[in-house]
């Protein structure tokens, strides 16, 4: 089970789902061991939005995430599971400490507190990996004036 900032259960969280939170929120990717932590959870090449993604090149999103935002506590609030997949909705809190190079814009360090809003889709391969996944996110308290959170 992942347990939310209060502490209290949430969603149940299938196994894969907790390997892979765990693999971008305890620093994992910083490690010398980085690329065969992943590929315990994720295909090599694993495809991202449509386009096929190196694990090195996934371990240092993972490590550009951890030196942008620290004391990050992950929230899980849905998990859905069909044939060959696992679908979830999450929550991160943190404090945006380092500059962060996002989809919209490159947003430097607030200090601030930031609520950050997102949606994954694992498609597995036959070794229960994720081959394939979709993740969209919604970074909005990044780009509101600093000290501002969008209203929720």
């Amino acid at each position: 089970m992942w347990r939310g900032t209060s502490g209290r259960t949430l969603a149940p969280v299938h196994p894969l789902v907790e390997q892979a939170l765990a693999l971008w929120d305890e620093g994992v990717a910083q490690r010398d061991d980085a690329v065969d932590r992943f590929r315990a959870v994720y295909a090599d090449p694993v495809v991202v939005n449509g386009f096929p993604t190196s694990l090195k090149d996934l371990t240092a999103r993972a490590a550009a995430m951890a030196r942008a935002f620290a004391d990050r506590r992950i929230t899980v609030h849905e998990v859905v599971e069909g044939d060959g997949f696992l679908a979830f909705a999450f929550e991160i809190r943190a404090r945006h400490v380092g500059r962060w190079v996002g989809l919209a814009a490159t947003v430097p360090p607030s200090g601030g507190e930031v609520t950050l809003l997102g949606m994954d889709i694992f498609h597995l391969d036959d070794h229960g990996r994720v081959a394939r996944l979709w993740a969209v996110s919604d970074q909005s308290d990044l780009l509101a004036d600093p000290g501002q959170s969008s209203p929720r």
